[in-house]
């Protein structure tokens, strides 16, 4: 597999391709969590490789990726800006030229682009495919199409002949938000899906969603799930040197993001479970990749977790180790599991190469003093991320 990124405008441009045919349809998806890698990964598993895959992320996602200006979906949330019309030019004018120029130089030709998308992001690649002909085929997956008059919108304007192709999916679960806004995504996905299916070739599908832990017959807990999260700055202990040439620095904000925990996010949690007669026994805290790390360094800063889940984690974070084996963990802290993937050495970074030594000595430094455990799966940092953590929130519920 061939990698190339590169920033544009702020935003990372990651691409991706294995296929050595020269005509080659390009994806562009535009991604919340920079997940380009994992995703290529699970199409080559499925023998799925004569593409390019165009992973566009550090978006301002509630203002790149919205039509028109709207109301904040929670009281919590800023105003939706509806900046779309802006981006489809970026993506023009910019950012395609930019992919097309790269590819030229690698002697590959475009063969038809499509784009991609997910929430927010599902809605815009339909958006896009009524304001501009730059893409053939739309990929929207649990799409944000209880957005207000987006509906109105598909059904009152045609969309561009350019566009043969579309996929709509969604989670059977999602139907049941009880936010009035947000339950009605499924009605209006099918009425958007019937609208368009005499004119062009759609497919709508309904997928299982938000029951990993209860296939696995994990019931008893609270889930918190946070996110919209600074990534590569709440979750980092210090600042340090980016890690590809392409990154900002990380700031290390860590501090600052338990103190909010402590102050703000867990309080909020609390107060919302006594209002429905719930108490918490205890809290644990769960994190992949840097998020792993933020969980470790949390254990070492705040006594507010008993439990800490640490999944394909940051280790290789520059003076990260050397930190662990220098202090003391919190007492509060009495059960850490520790994941990793078996192919997380094999990359060719010097620095992440060194995950897996220092995840070893980690867990060996601490065994002694607390109840930890540590285990290896199938794949690299990318593969089965959310069976991953199932298994560690399975492991400390014991």
């Amino acid at each position: 597999m061939n990698k190339k990124s590169i920033t544009i405008n702020n935003k990372m441009v990651d691409i991706y391709l294995s296929s050595k045919n020269d005509n080659l349809p390009v994806i562009v998806l535009n991604s919340y969590l920079r997940d380009g890698e994992k995703i290529y990964n699970e199409c080559l598993k499925e023998n799925i490789s004569n593409f390019v895959l165009v992973c566009i992320s550090n978006l301002d996602w509630n203002n790149d990726l919205t039509p028109w200006k709207s109301f904040p979906l929670f009281k919590e949330d800023s105003e939706y800006l509806g900046n779309g019309d802006r981006y489809i030019k970026e993506l023009e004018n910019i950012i395609l030229p930019k992919i097309n120029e790269y590819l030229e130089s690698i002697n590959k030709k475009v063969s038809y682009y499509a784009l991609a998308g997910y929430s927010l992001a599902g809605l815009f690649a339909l958006y896009s495919g009524y304001n501009t002909n730059l893409f053939a085929k739309i990929i929207c997956v649990s799409s944000s199409f209880w957005y207000p008059n987006f509906l109105e919108y598909i059904l009152e304007n045609k969309i561009n002949n350019s566009v043969n192709k579309i996929y709509f999916s969604l989670g059977k679960k999602e139907k049941e938000s009880k936010n009035k806004i947000l339950c009605k995504v499924e009605d209006n996905t099918k009425k958007i899906y019937e609208h368009l299916k005499n004119d062009i070739t759609v497919i709508y599908e309904e997928n299982r969603g938000g029951d990993e832990c209860l296939k696995d017959n994990i019931s008893d807990f609270v889930l918190v799930c946070i996110s919209n999260l600074d990534w590569n700055n709440d979750l980092t202990p210090w600042k340090s040197f980016p890690l590809f040439k392409e990154d900002s620095e990380y700031l290390g904000n860590g501090d600052r993001y338990i103190k909010e925990l402590e102050n703000i996010i867990l309080p909020k949690i609390n107060e919302y479970l006594e209002s429905i007669n719930k108490k918490v026994s205890y809290y644990a805290l769960a994190g992949y990749s840097l998020a792993g790390l933020f969980a470790l360094y949390s254990g070492y800063n705040t006594n507010l977790f008993a439990k800490i889940i640490c999944v394909s984690s940051s280790f290789w974070y520059p003076n990260f180790l050397e930190y662990i084996l220098e202090n003391k963990i919190n007492n509060s802290v009495n059960k850490i599991y520790f994941s990793l993937g078996k192919k997380e050495k094999e990359s060719k970074n010097k620095i992440l190469c060194k995950v897996e030594d220092n995840t070893k000595k980690i867990y060996e430094h601490l065994k002694n003093d607390i109840t930890v455990i540590y285990e290896e799966n199938r794949g690299g940092h990318f593969n089965n991320s959310e069976e991953r953590i199932v298994k560690g929130i399975k492991w400390i519920l014991k």
